[in-house]
């Protein structure tokens, strides 16, 4: 890898996330290996964030006949992690929805 994209690498950059502070709910954190220049293995704690999320409403009908409704709340997957690069704390996050 060059010597420019060493040091701008956002995986190299990425920060280990606190609990309760940077994911909120039932929370799973990963830990990220990468090589460096030597071959061996460098590990960052807790760099990736997994949880659930409330998105809303996913779907609403009434019964106009009864007047009675039934609603069904969406929830979404969340997978994220933040790294610094310079000055800047950039935030990456993926989010998986139930609707198709």
């Amino acid at each position: 890898m060059p010597l420019m994209q060493e040091k701008t690498a956002l995986e190299k950059n990425a920060h280990s996330l606190k609990k309760g502070c940077d994911c909120l709910g039932y929370i799973k954190y990963f830990d990220a290996h990468f090589t460096n220049f030597t071959g061996g293995v460098e590990t960052i704690e807790s760099c990736v964030c997994l949880h659930e999320e409330d998105h809303g409403i996913l779907w609403k009908h009434q019964d106009w006949r009864t007047g009675l409704a039934e609603v069904r709340r969406s929830r979404r997957l969340s997978v994220s992690f933040i790294c610094a690069v310079a000055n800047y704390e950039y935030g990456f996050y993926w989010h998986f929805y139930q609707a198709s």
